[in-house]
């Protein structure tokens, strides 16, 4: 579930003034400019000043915000172990039973909009499928894998069924050294490709982590090879993106 207008909630931190509204303006000062109290959706600082309203909140819930990750929150109701992952606005919620669900959704419609309180199906590119009566459950990023073909143009490429060969090894010799291949690869999207399939090795494809290894050591100054292994982890993705 998530909170709706969440930044709007947050009270700002520095002096922040814009022009009347339109409709608002208060006749006789025209001129006159408004002095921002709460966040408005734009400001550099909108997310910042959520969070800190937010954190108080929780703890003041009984939860206690991990030092080591400060996105998720945990607490222990009658034994059991409850927690809460966060995302900007966006949040999930983890218990033993629909009693300390129900209970906790409660807690955050008390105090904030909330929306879309159902059970979770898709967030950040992960789809999760649920069965309950046979208690399984399977995750997968088909979605942001289509995403990624298309923001590519790979989606009608002809794929491939491994994503490198047995004896890749790329190297800094192959790196460019003549400003004609650099003035080239500056048009390739070489990091944005390693990033979009690094998300998806630490995701639902383990087996794209040689590929990635590889291709993340050369980010800075990468080569036509580089570049031609890269496309084939995009050409892997294709033929498997079932």
């Amino acid at each position: 579930m998530g909170a709706t207008t969440a930044f709007l909630n947050g009270v700002i931190d520095v002096e922040v003034y814009m022009e009347q509204p339109q409709g608002y303006k208060v006749k006789g000062k025209e001129g006159w400019v408004c002095r921002l109290k709460n966040s408005l959706y734009g400001l550099k600082q909108a997310q910042r000043v959520w969070f800190p309203l937010l954190k108080p909140f929780l703890e003041e819930q009984g939860f206690t915000v991990l030092q080591s990750e400060a996105c998720v929150a945990v607490k222990v109701i009658d034994g059991q172990l409850v927690f809460i992952p966060l995302y900007v606005d966006d949040l999930i919620m983890f218990a033993p039973s629909m009693e300390f669900i129900k209970k906790m959704k409660k807690m955050f419609q008390d105090r904030f909009a909330m929306k879309g309180p159902g059970e979770l199906h898709y967030i950040l590119g992960w789809e999760i499928t649920r069965n309950r009566a046979k208690r399984t459950m399977f995750i997968g990023q088909r979605k942001y894998a289509e995403t990624v073909l298309k923001r590519f143009n790979k989606q009608n490429r002809k794929g491939c069924k491994m994503p490198s060969t047995a004896d890749l090894k790329l190297s800094k010799a192959i790196c460019p050294t003549e400003n004609d291949e650099r003035q080239l690869m500056r048009s390739k999207p070489y990091r944005a490709v390693v990033d979009s399939l690094m998300y998806l090795m630490l995701g639902t494809r383990p087996y794209l982590a040689y590929l990635v290894r590889e291709c993340s050591q050369f980010l800075e100054n990468p080569g036509l090879l580089h570049w031609r292994a890269a496309k084939r982890g995009l050409r892997y993705l294709k033929e498997t993106v079932d």
